[in-house]
């Protein structure tokens, strides 16, 4: 069976109520459908179909699908989605103002919601709250002014748990908490972006809390606390046209804070700490310009390395931080061709032999 419900035409203001659905490709479709609810539904072992020619189709439990007539203010809540063969919730073209909140999702197979927009079928202002999330990852494509507040990520095997992918314009990730994820907590692989009050904390190798992917800019990251202790793993890296205030980080494998992008202030992050051999707790190991550290009340480094790593960076300005080393290391090192670097103001705390500042760079 493809559909147990089955709205299309214009229907406005369904609502679908307790119970369970099970066995069928797609519990509940939203085609055309406006101010419609799903509430207090078990969704359990829906398994897709057989087309005409006999081969199987995979198609979401929910499926939230507007097209370019642009359907409004539909809702999932309170739910449990457990077992499909495609995603938990698949929000599609043309949606505005959805909201999924206060449900459990597991063993989806695709993802556990999928939020899409296309061209004219654009989609936007979807809000995704208070929900538990297993085994899968959640993902926008093309969509607008997604936000997903006060989320629970548990256990998600996929290479990122939370994925703001090609056109997803505005994503905004606030208040949730990621545990025993696999890889990559939260990852922009497009433009502006926020990020504020995520409790992130993660044993995985080669991960990362915070990801920009390069080329992409304007993002905005508050308050944020994150541990890091996997193997190659740091806390967050940032992309240009980038803002990072409060909050803690830290990390036991790589750098803490990795720079890849211009423009960037980085603005009273309570700690950034770094634990690492030859790792540092700031890295701006690239060819970019127009940095502020400033008012930071603790960058810490233990083991060998310096705090901050600075090469080939024109015009960066760090004062009024307390910058502070464990190890008979440097505190800050400068290298490479970098120039207009102003270190100024700063309150240092090193043991006896070490270097405030190792300036081995050509530039000025």
């Amino acid at each position: 069976t493809r559909y147990r419900v089955y709205l299309n035409g214009g229907c406005d203001g369904v609502q679908i109520v307790g119970g369970e659905i099970s066995g069928a490709s797609q519990g509940a479709g939203f085609w055309g459908a406006s101010n419609c609810i799903v509430a207090m539904v078990r969704g359990i072992d829906n398994y897709g179909y057989e087309d005409n020619a006999g081969s199987p189709v995979a198609r979401s439990f929910i499926e939230d699908y507007g097209a370019a007539t642009g359907q409004r203010n539909n809702q999932v809540v309170h739910c449990t989605i457990d077992d499909t063969t495609s995603s938990g919730i698949e929000c599609a073209q043309g949606m505005i103002g959805s909201t999924y909140a206060h449900n459990t999702f597991r063993n989806c197979m695709i993802a556990s919601i999928g939020v899409t927009g296309q061209g004219t079928e654009y989609t936007e202002d979807i809000h995704i709250f208070d929900n538990n999330f297993y085994d899968k990852s959640c993902s926008v494509v093309g969509a607008t002014n997604v936000h997903f507040e006060s989320n629970r990520f548990y256990d998600i095997d996929d290479e990122i748990a939370l994925y703001f992918q090609y056109g997803a314009t505005g994503g905004k990730a606030t208040k949730n908490t990621f545990r025993n994820c696999y890889k990559t907590l939260i990852r922009w692989g497009t433009n502006d972006g926020y990020a504020a009050e995520n409790d992130i904390v993660s044993s995985a190798a080669n991960a990362m809390g915070i990801q920009i992917e390069g080329g992409c800019s304007g993002f905005n990251f508050v308050d944020n606390y994150i541990t890091m202790t996997g193997t190659n793993s740091g806390a967050i890296g940032l992309g240009s046209n980038t803002v990072l205030r409060g909050g803690k980080l830290s990390a036991t494998g790589i750098h803490t804070v990795q720079l890849g992008g211009s423009n960037v202030l980085i603005d009273g992050v309570c700690e950034i700490l770094n634990t690492m051999a030859g790792a540092s707790a700031i890295d701006l190991n690239w060819s970019i310009s127009n940095i502020r550290i400033v008012n930071c009340p603790r960058i810490w480094k233990d083991e060998s390395g310096p705090v901050i790593s600075v090469q080939s960076t024109t015009r960066l300005f760090i004062e009024h931080n307390t910058i502070e080393h464990a190890d008979n290391a440097d505190i800050i090192k400068i290298y490479g061709t970098g120039s207009k670097v102003v270190i100024d103001k700063n309150y240092h705390i090193r043991p006896d032999g070490a270097n405030g500042i190792s300036d081995s760079g050509t530039g000025t």
